[in-house]
């Protein structure tokens, strides 16, 4: 065999070798293939698309065809496939990259130097290509244009280009530096995953030797406290009347309109429906049961099927909404009127203005309201999780986090008496007690916090909830099979 003697050697250091092969499926007419061999797992069969009639018009030994009116320039171009792998072979080899079946075959249709490629053309493909819903393929296409933006003022020329050999760890801390000045910490970040994640395909084609992120630390921006309503704030919307819409709007079509727009912010407040799902709620998705009206719905962000039981849900003050828009006669699909985003911020944001809300509101604040008032009320992130259709229950956690954190604040000072002569222990001292207790036994900030929940519904429980944390191995418990154990622990104890 040809490659016997080279089985053993290492893939990374033995140089490709060539054999052009002559009718290796058995079909007519008979096709030439370009085996490329660099060790026992990089074996390639590249189609050449060179057929021919006969076998008698192929030189095995010489690797030529011959008697044929097209031989000498289908020749030269089998030459140059061959030389044009070499060529990308040495190249990716001289970065201290590996050469893969991948490489091999694009090397086969693409005579272009690598030094000659244009990054921003490869980055485009990667993102293009990828299993991304649009809407992230446009921000990611965003961060592209802000690296280009910064080539183009780097070069002094629109639509430059950017090749592989440019960058470099220097080029990095400098493009950071250029978004500083006008871009958010968030955005930064952002920008700096997308370019990362080109790179790091770069460098698995062979493109690159290493990525600069590397040496280049990302530090995630501090997420601020996102805002939500209070119940006071919630009330107030509530109590806007028509006479009031009415100032804003010149006609009835306009009152209809700022009437809708609150509706729809009230609509999420008890939904936590974002704004896509609000826009894209259909009639068809709100269904009757026995007790009222139900949504099921695909988010459209996760794909999460999420439940609302409307009638149940804030006393059924979501259902009296819907109730007004399935029976006002239109025949449109959706069940709200479509409206422009823009349009519908601009007329929230008037009506925010005549009850005094922050200009920090906006029709997301919403979603918040819904998952800060339901911590508050369930204290059980389970619930929070399935209402929004959260995918992770760390989200839900947070809700719940910020909502002890209230209860804290509100309790600090509290004494608490057991038969009304001796006072008891002071609640945050306890708290923070059994967050070391937690600590000592493994569980994690999310576990505590679960923990946490179940002992500030029962607090006569301390003991029993301590004993049992330190008498089990928690720590190697999910979430939920934690709050499980801890409800049923309660609940056989009553």
């Amino acid at each position: 065999m040809i490659h016997r003697k080279a089985k053993y050697q290492d893939i990374f250091t033995m140089k490709a070798r060539f054999k052009l092969i002559l009718g290796r499926r058995k079909n007519y007419p008979l096709n030439i293939e370009l085996e490329v061999y660099k060790g026992i797992d990089c074996r390639v069969f590249i189609p050449t698309g060179v057929t021919l009639d006969s076998a008698k018009q192929w030189d095995a030994n010489h690797q030529l065809i011959v008697r044929h009116d097209y031989a000498a320039p289908y020749n030269a171009m089998l030459n140059n496939m061959i030389k044009n792998i070499e060529r990308v072979e040495l190249e990716v080899e001289n970065r201290g990259g590996v050469v893969t079946k991948d490489i091999i075959r694009k090397a086969s249709v693409n005579t272009t130097s690598i030094d000659e490629i244009n990054a921003f053309d490869k980055f485009s493909e990667y993102i293009s290509k990828g299993k991304l819903k649009d809407p992230t393929i446009v921000t990611y296409m965003n961060h592209l244009a802000t690296l280009h933006r910064y080539v183009d003022l780097l070069k002094g020329t629109k639509a430059s280009k950017l090749y592989f050999r440019e960058i470099t760890l220097a080029f990095i801390s400098d493009f950071n530096k250029f978004m500083q000045h006008s871009l958010a910490a968030s955005t930064i970040f952002g920008a700096n995953i997308t370019i990362r994640n080109c790179i790091s395909m770069a460098v698995k084609d062979g493109y690159m030797k290493t990525s600069p992120y590397d040496y280049y630390p990302l530090t995630e921006p501090k997420q601020e406290q996102k805002p939500s309503l209070t119940k006071e704030q919630l009330a107030l919307l509530e109590s806007i009347t028509r006479d009031q819409l009415r100032d804003l709007a010149s006609n009835e079509n306009q009152l209809k309109k700022y009437e809708c727009a609150l509706d729809r912010f009230l609509f999420s407040c008890y939904t936590g429906l974002r704004i896509s799902d609000n826009s894209s709620l259909l009639k068809s998705d709100v269904s009757h049961d026995t007790n009222g009206l139900v949504i099921q719905k695909i988010m459209q962000k996760t794909n999460e099927i999420v439940t609302l039981p409307l009638h149940i849900l804030f006393d059924g003050k979501p259902q009296t909404i819907a109730l007004k828009y399935l029976e006002d006669g239109s025949d449109r699909e959706t069940l709200f009127p479509m409206v422009h985003v823009n349009n519908l911020r601009a007329r929230l944001r008037k009506v925010f203005q005549l009850v005094g809300l922050p200009d920090s509101v906006t029709f997301h604040t919403a979603r918040h309201t819904c998952a800060s008032i339901l911590a508050e009320k369930v204290d059980n992130p389970f619930v929070i999780k399935d209402v929004l259709g959260h995918c992770d229950i760390n989200t839900s956690m947070r809700y719940i986090s910020k909502s002890h954190k209230a209860a804290e604040k509100k309790l600090r000072h509290i004494s608490w008496s057991a038969d009304g002569s001796e006072p008891e222990r002071n609640i945050m001292e306890v708290c923070q007690s059994l967050k070391e207790v937690c600590g000592s036994v493994g569980l994690s900030a999310a576990h505590t916090m679960v923990v946490l929940g179940t002992f500030m519904k029962d607090k006569d429980r301390y003991d029993l909830i301590r004993v049992w944390l330190e008498s089990r191995e928690v720590s190697s418990m999910t979430i939920r099979e934690l709050n499980d154990k801890l409800q049923s622990l309660i609940a056989t104890n009553e």
